[in-house]
């Protein structure tokens, strides 16, 4: 019974010791965390300004093709009304798969423009991002001490003092002002 209890007493010893000793092990140097407001960055960053800038000017472009397609198929659609009585109906039905297939070919056309045309946005806010404004949070980070940087969205609070985006805003305006733009034109199809 003795030898049961030692056992029994020397077991939870171990058991409770365990915990213990692999916290030992463990070295905790203690989160340092700087915040940063990507939102603001984005909207301050010279590079994206002028990407936006460009996604605007070729939007501005297809929009005033569009409306030049759109008036041909006003009027196509406008012809075909006026030669309903006139035609018979199955010269109707062929200038109405002709205005559908048109239809359907426009809206198509300018659907892959807009997608492109966001595809080079994204292309270029990427390279922003990835190649210049994530270095730059490293080291700034770095530079206060900085081990964990999270973006102010996810923060509920948090001490102003943390908040290293003006910095890095200005670290990033110096650095790169513009990203070549890619023609969305020459944007693969197959491209994301």
């Amino acid at each position: 019974m003795k030898t049961k209890i030692l056992t029994i007493a020397l077991f939870l010893t171990a058991f409770m010791s365990f915990p213990v000793l692999a916290k030992a092990e463990v070295k905790n140097t203690g989160a340092v965390i700087g915040i940063i407001n990507l939102v603001q960055i984005q909207s301050e960053s010279l590079a994206v300004k002028g990407a936006r800038k460009e996604r605007e000017k070729y939007m501005a472009k297809y929009q005033s093709e569009a409306a030049a397609e759109d008036k041909e198929l006003k009027k196509m659609h406008e012809d075909l009304e006026k030669q309903r009585n006139i035609l018979s109906p199955d010269a109707i039905k062929e200038k109405e798969a002709e205005f559908k297939a048109k239809f359907i070919s426009y809206k198509k056309k300018f659907t892959i423009k807009r997608k492109n045309i966001e595809k080079a946005y994204i292309k270029t806010t990427n390279i922003v991002m990835k190649k210049h404004l994530i270095p730059i949070i490293a080291e700034v980070g770095k530079k206060h001490g900085v081990n964990i940087v999270l973006n102010s969205a996810q923060a509920i609070f948090f001490d102003p003092n943390m908040d290293m985006t003006s910095e890095i805003i200005k670290r990033l305006n110096k650095k790169v002002s513009s990203v070549k733009f890619p023609d969305p034109e020459k944007i693969e199809k197959g491209s994301k």
